[in-house]
This record gives structure tokens, sequence and C-alpha cells, in this order.
């Protein structure tokens, strides 16, 4: 097979979805910024019915394209919103796109491998500002106490640290380039965290931060196993950990470095009690958790001011 026909066959495989900016014609195709990546891309109508040649520039067009050698097509039904003339609209988009990226990261990162850098980046930076904020990547209390340490983080990154550099925090920064002062987020986690009576907030450099509710029991399994081995409890736990489409292999991971030994006792006896296969934490987690292999940064670096405005009005 030709290496022009394997690009093609890979370039299905790679289908990209976007909000596309018309920047300007290119021949009879167009070239397009993808607001969801940020990558420019000159595009051409696999459709020879359809014509963008009657699509304007600053006009946006909702829809997918795929690789074809040094170029690309669109695919499937476009919507098109022509907003030359309509700020709102506009605007619109641009928050739409802001929502996109927080929210599906896969989309946000995919074909832009500097976006993908600078959010590997931007989290290894917040775990830095973590560990200088409470010496520890693990903080473990009450949901309600919880909430008041995520809430007093984002504080802190934003009003107490200062850059190294200018000597200013972000909120001065802030105040000096555009003369207005910086609003504290207003963040709330999710009630069911708030009323439990054990969470714990995770910071990991390469997944960002996250929240474990039953974390103390969980880590008294691993460290005490001839206490909760054989209760129902510890297996709920534990099992419910390594079937959760939103736990990651990073709580076993820290038990397996912290508590080796007694890691393979619970990893034996679980075995033993569920009838999986995995010898080791490595087969454990291929077996229960083969997406962590993929792992993509738990935030999104946005590389367009205009959509990053947006974005930091949705938090």
């Amino acid at each position: 097979m030709s290496p022009d026909i394997l690009t093609l066959i890979r370039g299905w495989k790679r289908v990209l979805q976007g909000i596309f900016d018309i920047k300007e014609r290119a021949g009879n195709g167009l070239l397009v910024k993808n607001l969801i990546n940020e990558k420019e891309y000159r595009v051409y109508s696999a459709n020879t019915e359809t014509s963008l040649m009657d699509f304007n520039i600053g006009d946006f067009i909702l829809g997918r394209i795929v690789q074809a050698l040094d170029y690309h097509v669109f695919s499937g039904a476009l919507a098109v919103f022509p907003t030359s003339d309509n700020r709102s609209l506009r605007a619109d988009m641009y928050r739409e796109a802001a929502r996109i990226q927080t929210q599906n990261p896969r989309q946000a990162l995919m074909d832009n491998p500097e976006k993908l850098q600078k959010s590997r980046e931007a989290v290894q930076r917040q775990y830095d500002d973590f560990m200088d904020c409470f010496g520890n990547d693990e903080v473990l209390g009450t949901g309600k106490e919880i909430h008041k340490h995520y809430r007093y983080f984002f504080q802190y990154q934003m009003f107490e640290k200062q850059d190294e550099e200018t000597g200013l925090t972000k909120a001065e920064e802030y105040k000096s380039s555009t003369g207005r002062s910086l609003k504290p987020l207003k963040i709330d986690l999710p009630r069911e965290i708030r009323s439990s009576k054990d969470v714990a907030m995770l910071c990991d450099p390469s997944e960002s931060i996250s929240f474990l509710m039953e974390y103390v029991k969980f880590l008294d399994i691993f460290k005490y196993p001839e206490k909760f081995l054989g209760r129902t409890d510890a297996e709920d736990i534990v099992m419910g950990y390594l079937e959760s489409d939103t736990i990651s292999d990073v709580p076993f991971r820290r038990m397996a470095e912290r508590y080796s030994e007694n890691f393979d006792t619970v990893l034996a006896y679980y075995k033993n009690q569920q009838l999986f296969s995995a010898n080791n934490l490595e087969e454990l987690m291929k077996e229960f958790k083969p997406w962590s292999y993929d792992k993509l940064p738990g935030i999104v670096a946005i590389l367009d001011e205009k959509v990053a405005s947006y974005a930091r009005q949705h938090k």
C-alpha cells in the first residue's frame, strides 16, 4: 500500500470536530482556525456539490474535518454561522469553544503538540503550587474541610503566591495591566463531596487535582490488611475504586509505592475473591484502567486570549 493511501486511511481515524473560524480563502478551499484545538487548517470540500466559495471570511463553520495528504477535507454535514456583522453571535462562538475546551480535553489537545505541552506544564505548575501551599500532595478531611481547603488553594494562587521574577501576585499583575481588581473565583464542590465525612484532595503532577471519598478507609486497607481483609465494606471500597471510570490509577500507584508488601497481599486476596487475572500493579491497571495509559493533562492550556477570557468566566 502506498504511503499516500496509508495517510488517507489514518486520517479518517483522526476525525477533528471543531468550531472553525474562517480566516481567508485558499484557492477553492479555506484557511480556518479550529477554536477547539486552536490550530489552523487548509480545508477543502469533499462534496463537489458544496462550494466553500459561498462562505465569507469571519463566518464560523461547525463540523468535522479529516486529513487528506497535506490538507484536510470537511466530512459530513456542516452548519454555517455568518458572524461578520453579529458581535453577539461571534462572542457566543468563542464562549462555546471555551466550554468545549474545558470539558473535553481530548478534543482540545488533539493534533496540537504545543498545546499539549503547555497543558502539561500548567499541571506541573499547579502541583508545585499545591505542594507550596499545603506541604503535601494529599489533603484529608471532611467534605466541608476539603471544600475550604480547595477554595483557599485558589485564593493562595491568585492573591498570595508571588512571582519569583516580579515579586507580584497574580492579582497584583492583573491590576497593574488592566487597572481592575481581580475577583476571587466562586468555586463549589458537588454536594455529595461536601456532605461526606471522609474526603481526600489529591494533586498529581500529570492529572491535576482530584477528589476521592472514603480515601482514609482505602488507605487503611493497605496499611492494615490483617484488620480489613474479609470485611464487606473494605471489599466494596477497593472494588469500587477499581471499577470506577472516574478514579484513575493514581491511588493504586500510591498504595503500591507506600505499602509495597501489603499491596501484594491485598491484590492476592481480592484476586482470589473476585477472580480477576492480574498478578501485579501494571497487570491490574491494564485489566481495570487501560485508559490510564493514554492519560491527558488535567488542565487544558488555552492559548487564544479571546477563548481564554471566556473560559475564565466559566470557572
